[in-house]
């Protein structure tokens, strides 16, 4: 759109200023209602301004077009736009969609990939869970024994003794002095007391 000359460039930048205001203004405040249709081009939509888009958002326009689109392809044109007229005073006489007519649309667009998506995460979760548990299963096996291995493994624990202590590798064949020392003492009678003094009856 072209603007009305003016003197100086101040007051052209003021003037679109205000121009490009206006045209903001009036987008915002739309409340107007487009049905259009092309029977030559098969087009049909319907469009709102910005002060009806939270009555008449898109899908339930979409709603209203997918009815119109089968009075077109029967050639009831009349019908098509008598249709759209009586779908659209309807929606505005209901108000702004409620959150279950929402879900119920959003489900109806969307429910097919959701199912979907929701069957191939849990067919991976259990094939995770399969995989997880066949290695267990194999690691298991493996380090289980069978019964020849099991006889075997009894013999050789009946036959095994250990002769040094594991800690101080030191062997155990030969005792160390103190407990020669206290096994003497406990086998020797005692005769004297700490203090040398003889006990009675000895």
């Amino acid at each position: 759109q072209s603007l009305p000359p003016s003197s100086s460039s101040s007051s052209t930048d003021s003037e679109f200023i205000q121009h490009e205001r206006s045209k903001r203004d009036m987008k915002r405040k739309a409340n107007g209602i487009l049905i259009f249709m092309s029977v030559n081009d098969r087009v049909c939509f319907i469009s709102t301004g910005n002060a009806l888009s939270g009555i008449l958002p898109w899908w339930r326009l979409d709603q209203i077009v997918q009815i119109m689109k089968l009075n077109l392809r029967k050639q009831n044109y009349y019908d098509a736009i008598v249709d759209a007229i009586q779908g659209v005073s309807d929606l505005l006489d209901d108000g702004p969609p409620s959150a279950s007519e929402r879900a119920v649309d959003f489900f109806g667009r969307f429910g097919i990939v959701l199912l979907f998506s929701a069957a191939t995460f849990f067919l991976a979760l259990y094939g995770e869970h399969r995989d997880q548990q066949k290695k267990y299963d194999d690691a298991e096996a493996a380090s289980g024994m069978d019964e020849v291995e099991a006889e075997k493994a009894k013999i050789l624990q009946s036959s095994f003794r250990t002769t040094s202590c594991p800690i101080c590798l030191e062997p155990f064949g030969h005792a160390p002095e103190t407990d020669d020392k206290i096994e003497r003492m406990t086998l020797t009678p005692k005769t004297m007391d700490s203090f040398g003094i003889p006990l009675k009856g000895c």
